[in-house]
């Protein structure tokens, strides 16, 4: 009983296993895992996190400010008063001096200083969150690519596979056809090296495949092998609207620049807050008093820095400099990308209209080697010649396939060059 249950248990996990090798792999689910996988998706909390902290230490400027100070110092001279007939004495300061105090300090109004920080953060977070997007951008791009590529590989194995399965049928009749002393020799041989040719090719389209398996395993971080089986994608909706993560970057690049311009503003506005301090000391407020005694002073205090005045225009110029600086180039990556989708278009159109000669050249393909194949095996044409038919059939069937995958590709390297 016990090992009847260990052998169910053993075909159970025999069939997971396979099921799990087998897995049909979507171009979507592809370009997903590889986003997840991708270690720069990592940043994307790190920066809203560094972004939390900046603005909540921004925030802290309106907190009042407290601080302790103490200070002993000795100095060679002390303030005297220039009356010596006087009917009492004034005592003279010590020429040693001794305080400890506690300051307090409330911004009221710091001209916006501490909200443009805060704005300032927030766009400089956005500009690296976009960043990251143009990055994850390249990784679609890139397994995209891969993706077709080992459809296409895929498609030009099966073909193989057929024209091998063909040779090999004809090869038997060819045989019977040589043992009846009804053909030669060389007609066996070519077939048989033609068989030979497309092992050959074979290897060279599994090394490929591997490769690209490979890269892809690396990019989607998990196995993939030969085992798997890749959908074939479905035509995608495209629409000219450009959603490219580059013009996000610039919008929010523009929006930063408005706010350092703002922020130069800022720097030319008085400023105003509360102070309080109090303290012990020798002396205390009272200068002529020689003594340790408390004492303390509040009260409003405004600054109004009239430098910054200096430097605020050039300021501003510069500022709209680096908004005509972004502005360019967005204009010129807008320019480059229409060009690219044109471009794009032509080669869509190119392809649909390869689609349809390759279906009627299929199809005169298939004919032609259908009627090759009945004269070969009654003896009225030699084995090249056949081999010559399949081959150009085989040369159909596979230009058919990559013209329809690379329509496909065009389809979503549109689709990625909008950024849709």
């Amino acid at each position: 009983m016990k090992n009847k249950i260990i052998s169910i248990f053993s075909i159970l996990l025999l069939s997971l296993i396979n099921a799990s090798a087998q897995k049909t792999l979507s171009l979507d689910f592809c370009k997903e895992s590889a986003l997840k996988n991708y270690p720069v998706i990592k940043q994307r909390a790190l920066i809203e996190e560094s972004k939390n902290y900046q603005i909540s230490n921004a925030s802290k400027a309106y907190l009042p400010q407290l601080g302790i100070n103490a200070q002993a110092s000795y100095q060679s001279d002390v303030t005297r008063l220039p009356l010596d007939n006087l009917p009492f004495k004034v005592q003279s300061l010590d020429k040693d001096q001794y305080k400890i105090t506690a300051d307090f300090n409330q911004v009221i109004f710091d001209g916006g200083n501490t909200s443009l920080q805060k704005e300032i953060h927030k766009a400089q977070a956005a500009i690296d969150q976009e960043k990251i997007e143009l990055e994850l951008y390249k990784v679609k791009e890139r397994v995209t690519q891969l993706y077709f590529s080992i459809l296409i590989l895929n498609e030009n194995q099966k073909q193989l596979d057929i024209t091998k399965s063909d040779l090999e049928n004809n090869l038997k009749r060819i045989q019977a056809q040589k043992d009846n002393g009804l053909t030669f020799q060389s007609n066996i041989d070519q077939i048989k090296s033609e068989i030979l040719k497309i092992k050959q090719r074979n290897a060279e389209i599994k090394a490929s495949q591997r490769a690209y398996l490979q890269m892809l395993s690396l990019f989607m971080g998990m196995e993939i092998n030969e085992t798997n089986k890749f959908e074939q994608p479905v035509k995608p909706v495209n629409t000219n609207q450009i959603n490219r993560p580059e013009l996000k970057i610039f919008e929010k690049q523009g929006e930063l620049v408005l706010t350092q311009n703002r922020m130069s503003l800022t720097k030319s506005l008085p400023k105003a807050n509360l102070f309080a301090q109090g303290g012990y000391g020798k002396p205390g407020l009272n200068m002529l008093k020689n003594e340790f005694e408390w004492f303390y002073i509040a009260g409003v205090r405004i600054n109004w820095t009239f430098s910054n005045l200096y430097t605020f225009g050039k300021e501003r110029k510069i500022n709209q400099i680096n908004r005509d600086i972004i502005s360019n180039q967005s204009e010129t990556f807008l320019l480059n990308t229409n060009m690219n989708l044109k471009q794009q278009e032509n080669e869509i159109q190119k392809l649909e209209e390869l689609i349809q000669t390759d279906n009627e050249l299929l199809s005169l393909r298939i004919n032609i080697k259908k009627t090759s194949e009945i004269r070969l095996q009654n003896g009225i044409i030699g084995a090249s010649d056949y081999i010559n038919d399949l081959n150009q059939e085989e040369i159909s069937r596979q230009n058919k396939f990559v013209h329809e995958t690379q329509l496909l590709m065009a389809l979503y390297q549109y689709q990625l060059i909008s950024g849709n």
